[in-house]
């Protein structure tokens, strides 16, 4: 789970893995690095990135934004990130 409070954007790169998401409230927008198209989401949404997306998830203002994330392959806690944030599976 994913408490964006007071957060207005989030960079985010899965290495090896899809992510799954489910937005439970709130509203904002995730931009894809590779296209610079512009998503947006709303309470309810359900969106899958599986090519290894380098993406933004942002937050729109006045908001806050719950999500439910779901990792394939599972997250075990002990991944290190390189420089440019993304990690391997």
């Amino acid at each position: 789970m994913l408490d964006l409070k007071d957060l207005q954007a989030l960079l985010v790169w899965i290495g090896e893995q899809t992510k799954e998401l489910s937005l439970r409230f709130g509203r904002g927008g995730e931009k894809d690095h590779a296209t610079g198209a512009i998503h947006k989401i709303k309470a309810v949404v359900f969106y899958v990135l599986d090519q290894h997306d380098n993406h933004t998830l942002s937050v729109d203002d006045g908001m806050d934004m719950f999500l439910i994330s779901v990792f394939n392959p599972a997250l075990q806690g002990d991944e290190v990130h390189g420089e440019d944030g993304s990690y391997s599976a």
